[in-house]
């Protein structure tokens, strides 16, 4: 169990994530959190960099879908700017949400990669669903008191394995 709160790779945002790299190691689709991974907290427009790196993994025939625990009404909007599938509210960490996005994409497990800020809901859902976990550096921390207590468990989380020195597994 311990396990499932720490993600297979970390890196600082998802534009560290190129095709290239995605392909070579055979990945076909992303499964991205919203929150803080994509865009900060409750941001409607998508910035033009985030269209860009979308772009890039379109063209490169790599799927792609946000997962994420926000309601339809926010988070359907934000998805069709994009063009990109999305499964709203999702009950992460649970992973129910994990596995329709990927009957939505397509593929299987192995070809899939989860991508989310939290450990808690992001890393623990991706884990439980088998599929491989990458965390990033929140964009920005949101300010509810029920996300500062989160964070604040999870920084702990955060330095066990900086400690640690955790290198990125190789797919």
């Amino acid at each position: 169990m311990r396990k499932n709160f720490y993600p297979d790779t970390q890196i600082n945002t998802v534009y560290e994530l190129t095709p290239e790299w995605l392909l070579s190691r055979g990945v076909k689709a992303l499964i991205c959190d919203l929150d803080d991974t994509l865009a900060p907290y409750f941001d409607t427009t998508p910035t033009e960099k985030l269209a860009a790196w979308i772009d890039s993994m379109r063209a490169a025939g790599i799927k792609i879908c946000i997962l994420t625990n926000g309601k339809r009404h926010r988070v359907l909007p934000f998805c069709e700017k994009l063009g990109i599938e999305c499964v709203p509210m999702a009950a992460k960490p649970l992973p129910f949400g994990y596995l329709r996005a990927l009957r939505r994409l397509g593929v299987k497990r192995r070809e899939a990669v989860a991508i989310g800020d939290q450990i808690f809901t992001d890393i623990v859902g991706g884990n439980c669903a088998g599929i491989h976990t990458v965390l990033v550096e929140p964009i920005a921390y949101k300010t509810s008191a029920m996300e500062k207590r989160k964070r604040r468990y999870e920084k702990q989380f955060r330095r066990v394995l900086k400690r640690r020195k955790q290198k990125s597994k190789v797919f």
